[in-house]
């Protein structure tokens, strides 16, 4: 059960398996779009944005 999965193959764009094995972000394109690349971002849990 998952929504993203960044560690998985690239298909170059919509395919078909027996799992969702690509690279797919769900709410974007679903589980059947397998995106060429990502970039996960993190930040401390105590960050503030600054308002400018």
């Amino acid at each position: 059960c998952h929504s993203a999965n960044l560690n998985g193959f690239y298909h170059r764009g919509p395919y078909s398996a027996v799992t969702d094995d690509g690279v797919v972000w769900y709410p974007w394109h679903g589980w059947w779009y397998s995106l060429k690349s990502v970039q996960m971002k993190i930040r401390p849990a105590s960050f503030e944005p600054n308002d400018v």
